[in-house]
């Protein structure tokens, strides 16, 4: 009678346990489909959407988890009160018939929940990214990343003005007119025609307090905005000057490659895609070659094909790079040889009949 009340209340537990999510994970969205797409937001600068798609990831993974966790534990308690298949443990077969018994548990178990077991789709590969807490570390970047460009709620794209913005207010409230009228300088330095700070500006002006050189930028500001011009024409002198000109041959530098080529030898992975660019760092993309087992991509080696590969996000990319050249002081000597024998022996074959009679 004991045996079957804690038997009745085990399964009971096990099945309110196990069932007790059920709605809350009635979706069909993997957790490969949701890390691949965090990566891809990640890799996109879209730090919002990285953070819900990572987030949604761990959600899933965690109900994965839970529910194989229930139905370990389901399978453990049933096995444990199962009737041996033999009255007498002879050398140690017991333990061997609860693993079996325990093992077809949990393939059961997984059977009749296909909402978490199947559409989840949680293979060994996945399970690793997950438990190296992998997710984690894209989170803590997006999260922080997303935290920068946000101000009580607001996105800003750039956040410093806006700082300003909040504290010339914070300086008037507290009657310090100079700071708030610094403040007020500071921002139109960002936004010279912003038409609410133009309007603060012309009522500090007009408090009898208030003096003309009140209104000089902060130290900060102006050292901000200064390298901020610097490096604008930095980058805008490299790329146009870079556009402009043809790369400088030489030497550590593969100088003689004419052609390019890249074989792929699988396809089975995601990401690394082979991209082609109007400029060094890839901001604008001219076209994308997917993978494909057997597929060449070839072109000229030259500083009209930048190109480039995006980040592998699952599984291993491999591929042939190949060279070719016309420079004849750069010409392949075995494959030269390779040549001379072949047209010197038209009749030569690789697997040539062999002549039985002879040996």
């Amino acid at each position: 009678m004991i045996t079957t009340c804690v038997r009745l209340t085990v399964l009971v537990y096990a099945f309110l346990f196990i069932h007790a999510h059920e709605a809350e994970t009635n979706d069909t969205e993997s957790c490969v489909h949701l890390y691949e797409e965090g990566v891809e937001a990640y890799l996109e600068n879209r730090f919002a959407d990285c953070v819900e798609y990572f987030e949604k990831a761990l959600n899933k993974y965690r109900a994965y988890k839970k529910r194989l966790q229930n139905c370990r534990l389901k399978c453990k308690y049933e096995t444990e009160l199962s009737e041996p298949l033999y009255p007498v443990d002879v050398e140690n077969l017991l333990f061997y018939e609860k693993a079996i018994k325990q093992t077809l548990c949990i393939m059961e178990c997984k059977s009749r929940h296909p909402e978490i077991f199947g559409s989840y789709d949680v293979n060994p590969e996945t399970e690793q990214l997950f438990e190296e807490r992998k997710p984690y570390e894209y989170l803590h970047i997006c999260y922080f990343q997303k935290k920068l460009s946000s101000l009580n709620g607001e996105t800003h794209d750039d956040l410093l003005p806006s700082h300003y913005h909040y504290l010339q207010f914070t300086y008037f409230k507290m009657q310090d007119l100079r700071k708030a009228c610094q403040a007020v300088a500071s921002y139109l330095l960002f936004y010279p025609d912003d038409y609410t700070m133009l309007s603060n500006m012309k009522y500090y002006s007009g408090l009898p307090k208030v003096k003309d050189d009140y209104f000089q930028p902060r130290e900060e500001a102006i050292r901000y905005v200064q390298r901020d011009i610097y490096e604008t024409r930095i980058l805008k002198f490299i790329e146009t000057e870079f556009k402009s000109q043809e790369p400088v041959k030489e030497p550590p530098a593969y100088t003689w490659r004419d052609y390019s080529a890249i074989l792929y030898l699988n396809d089975n992975f995601k990401g690394g895609e082979f991209i082609f660019s109007s400029d060094p760092i890839a901001k604008q993309v001219q076209s994308v070659v997917e993978p494909k087992c057997g597929r060449m991509v070839g072109f000229t080696s030259g500083f009209e094909n930048l190109h480039g590969v995006k980040a592998v996000k699952q599984g291993s990319r491999c591929a042939v790079a190949i060279w070719f050249t016309l420079n004849p002081e750069y010409a392949d000597e075995d494959r030269l040889i390779a040549y001379h024998v072949l047209e010197n022996n038209v009749n030569f074959h690789l697997f040539s009949p062999i002549d039985v009679s002879s040996l």
